[in-house]
């Protein structure tokens, strides 16, 4: 799966407001309980979404990547890299963020990405769609609560993004050990040792089919904001 990392700082978005669509099947709506069809992978727990509201588009650069970004997602074929923004409200917030590589470059990709001085490794291997994970995490920090999300890469998907739903155990130590329920499914099946993101973790998406495509306005002055509707690839 080919998908491009989005561009945070030339959208320059005023918010981005993340959801859950599809939580609920019903006929006749894909196994993932959107419209969109989906697969096994995608059944339960809904698909995220991502809605980029007042994207300031006020330099001829700003207006040239929106116009490139416009036809690299129209008809929902293509994908984008999207960062969930969780530290603002979550309980690794700036304190755990680090701007740089672990050689100590730093990222100048404009994505938004930045990586976590917290993070979780697996404890076990993980079945396909397993809505129950065990984990350690890894690099200090404060005890999980609930809400927290987890990213993780696959070979076949891409980054994804779920959430711990409730804690079901926890043991002592520096690295204690996790055993959470998840609100969505894991995408694919993960190998013991696999580390999960716990701060801006990252999830391939494309347009959302409601909102058909991306408007590129053109004012004088490029004084132009707009608002870009995206949902998990399937």
């Amino acid at each position: 799966m080919i998908a491009q990392a989005i561009r945070l700082d030339l959208l320059n978005p005023v918010e981005i407001a993340y959801d859950v669509s599809g939580a609920v099947v019903r006929s006749p709506r894909g196994l993932d309980g959107t419209s969109d069809g989906g697969s096994f992978e995608f059944s339960g727990g809904g698909v995220l979404k991502a809605t980029l509201r007042g994207c300031r588009i006020f330099t001829p650069e700003r207006h040239a990547y929106l116009k490139w970004l416009a036809g690299w997602l129209r008809g929902s074929l293509r994908t984008v890299t999207v960062p969930v923004h969780n530290d603002p409200g979550g309980p690794f917030s700036v304190p755990f963020l680090s701007t740089l590589h672990t050689d100590g470059t730093g990222f100048t990709d404009g994505t938004g990405y930045v990586e976590g001085t917290v993070w979780g490794e697996l404890a076990e291997a993980a079945n396909l769609n397993a809505g129950t994970i065990r984990f350690a995490l890894m690099g200090g920090g404060p005890a999980l609560g609930g809400g927290e999300s987890l990213g993780y890469f696959t070979a076949t998907r891409g980054w994804r993004v779920t959430e711990v739903l409730e804690i079901d155990d926890v043991s002592a130590g520096p690295n204690p050990i996790y055993t959470v329920g998840l609100t969505r499914p894991l995408r694919a099946p993960l190998a013991a040792g696999v580390r999960l993101e716990l701060v801006r973790p990252r999830c391939v998406m494309k347009l959302d089919p409601d909102a058909r495509s991306i408007p590129v306005p053109v004012a004088v002055g490029y004084q132009s904001t707009v608002d870009i509707a995206l949902v998990e690839a399937l």
